[in-house]
């Protein structure tokens, strides 16, 4: 993906906020590429994305029905295995 302007998700938080595992239980992909892929998305992806061929796909392939379903999943589980590993942290020290 090529920088169009601020605010897309660059590769290293795709990567993230859907890793493998995630995609792999939540689909029938191994990685969110393979998603990509298959809908031929060639512009950078946001928060707020709106396109017909990537949710299609998403509906099709994966338990979510669009994007913003697939992509808040994901926020919110990243956000819970962050706090997860803080909590750790502190009973740790």
């Amino acid at each position: 993906m090529t920088r169009i302007e601020e605010g897309y998700l660059d590769d290293g938080e795709l990567e993230k906020l859907f890793p493998r595992a995630f995609v792999s239980r939540n689909s029938c992909f191994t990685n969110l590429w393979q998603i990509l892929h298959k809908c031929k998305m060639k512009s950078a992806l946001y928060p707020d994305t709106q396109n017909e061929q990537l949710d299609r796909v998403i509906k099709t392939h994966t338990s979510f029905n669009s994007w913003k379903e697939m992509y808040e999943t994901a926020l919110e589980q990243y956000a819970d295995d962050l706090c997860s590993k803080v909590d750790e942290d502190i009973q740790t020290h």
